[in-house]
């Protein structure tokens, strides 16, 4: 595909150049990054100037009790300049 390239690498260290990369797209990784500080700073390293992160991922601290599809609902919100 010459719109997409796949690299195989850790998300805190990305075998790419800076300000190289239009979209990221985690799907469940950074909950699993040991240094979750240095995953956002490794993003904003390759995003080039107005791209985009897109992240499905685990956020709980405590245990889901109750009708966890109303709460999941709840969580649910857009980053800021985002509708």
């Amino acid at each position: 595909m010459p719109n997409a390239e796949f690299h195989l690498a850790t998300i805190d260290r990305l075998p790419l150049a800076n300000a190289s990369v239009d979209v990221v797209i985690s799907n469940c990784v950074i909950n699993l990054a040991t240094d979750k500080p240095a995953v956002f700073r490794e993003i904003a390293r390759v995003l080039k100037p107005g791209g985009r992160l897109a992240v499905s991922d685990i956020a709980l601290k405590q245990r889901c009790r109750g009708n966890w599809r109303r709460m999941s609902w709840r969580m649910w919100g857009v980053l800021p300049g985002q509708s």
